[in-house]
């Protein structure tokens, strides 16, 4: 399965020792991944080795602003990283300096994405403003619905994803303990970790599936 970690900044420790055994694609998405030297070295589990190495960009592309690069121009560009595991099998490991929305939306396909985690991230200066886990429908009067991208996200969730978030940027629902259903999908509550960049806003983790089937097709 893939994993999505979108403005993950340096939380790519968190993905690696949640998911580091379960799955075998890693995409980081954050504009600070841009320097010649960006890397997962300090992040991946003991044990893991580096296979391959590459890095850049299209410098063709036309280049980018958005409101969380304070309106500068950038050209996308990665870095990707295969590590092999203690057991032999291999790791692709993707930091992208791109907009999180157009990762998500062009990289992924519906039903692909094994796992998902959006944390330490806010809506002031330094914060991207993006809502993966909250619905146009939900927006509070003022809000922009175009930052809330649950829609785009939940379809391209596998059935039995399993999503981390510290509730910061996410509708109500993921807020609380209760099972809810949102999206066409119904989101099922896990267990609470420790966050340890913020304490005060721990960690929440939640399976997303499918509607069950009326065994009669209704």
């Amino acid at each position: 399965g893939r994993f999505f970690g979108p403005c993950s900044g340096r939380d790519l420790l968190v993905a690696l020792e949640l998911f580091g055994e379960a799955v075998d694609r890693f995409t980081f998405c954050d504009l600070a991944y841009n320097g010649p030297h960006v890397t997962a070295k300090e992040a991946v589990p003991n044990g893991w080795a580096l296979v391959s190495r590459i890095r850049g960009g299209d410098e063709a592309a036309p280049e980018k602003t958005t409101w969380y690069s304070g309106n500068r121009p950038f050209r996308p560009r990665a870095a990707i990283e295969i590590w092999r595991r203690p057991d032999g099998s291999e790791a692709i490991v993707e930091l992208r300096c791109d907009l999180a929305q157009d990762v998500l939306e062009n990289h992924f396909a519906p039903g692909s994405m094994a796992a998902f985690m959006h944390i330490n991230d806010g809506t002031g200066e330094g914060g991207s403003d993006l809502w993966f886990l909250a619905s146009p429908e939900e927006a509070s009067r003022g809000m922009d619905r175009a930052n809330r991208l649950l829609p785009e996200l939940a379809c391209r969730l596998a059935n039995g994803a399993v999503v981390v978030t510290d509730a910061a940027l996410t509708d109500v629902g993921f807020r609380s303990d209760a099972s809810f259903e949102l999206a066409g999908r119904r989101w099922e509550y896990i267990c609470s970790l420790s966050n340890e960049r913020r304490a005060d806003r721990p960690l929440r983790v939640w399976r997303v599936l499918d509607y069950p089937t009326h065994p009669l097709g209704k």
